[in-house]
């Protein structure tokens, strides 16, 4: 991420909770195996695709 992406989302109270809730969401509980257990299965993926996203869309309000 770059530095000023990363200004913008400090300072961005829309885009800052857009984080916090893609953060919150990054983490999924699944049951698997014969007994069901459950497993934590990371999706971090998605907070990154929101940051690109933001920067995108910070980069096109610019121009």
């Amino acid at each position: 991420m770059d530095p000023e992406t990363e200004r913008h989302v400090r300072v961005c109270v829309c885009c800052a909770l857009r984080l916090a809730d893609a953060a919150m969401q990054a983490y999924w509980w699944e049951r698997r195996g014969l007994l069901g257990r459950l497993v934590r299965l990371n999706n971090t993926q998605a907070v990154d695709e929101l940051l690109t996203e933001i920067a995108r869309e910070q980069r096109r309000d610019a121009a």
